[in-house]
């Protein structure tokens, strides 16, 4: 996975605050691209002290997530709240079955192919 260097975010979304520099970093996914690339996509899903999940996504400036600035697409950087169902559905895209054990445990649905 290639290293993004993370400026830490704080942000305040529906009278609520979401900070990469105090909330526990659960998981991070990138689509493989080095982070100096205008194509690099990066995400890491954290977890408050409450308990409330939240993505930081950086998107660089050729990818469907890039903002628009004066006509031009350039990176963004975003802080994006998260149900729990939508922390377990990105866990799942990603593979992790380790994070849906340890946080969603009574949502594990068994592969009835699997021995």
């Amino acid at each position: 996975m290639p290293a993004i260097k993370l400026i830490y975010m704080k942000r305040k979304i529906k009278g609520k605050i979401y900070n990469t520099g105090k909330d526990f970093k659960v998981a991070e996914w990138s689509n493989g691209i080095k982070p100096n690339d205008s194509r690099c996509i990066y995400r890491a899903i954290y977890r408050t002290k409450c308990g409330r999940w939240f993505m930081y996504q950086y998107a660089g400036a050729k990818t469907e997530h890039a903002e628009v600035d004066k006509k031009l697409k350039v990176e963004s950087e975003t802080i994006i709240p998260l149900t729990g169902n939508k922390a377990l559905q990105y866990f799942k895209k990603w593979n992790r079955l380790d994070l849906i054990n340890r946080y969603f445990p009574k949502r594990i649905e068994l592969n009835p192919n699997h021995q």
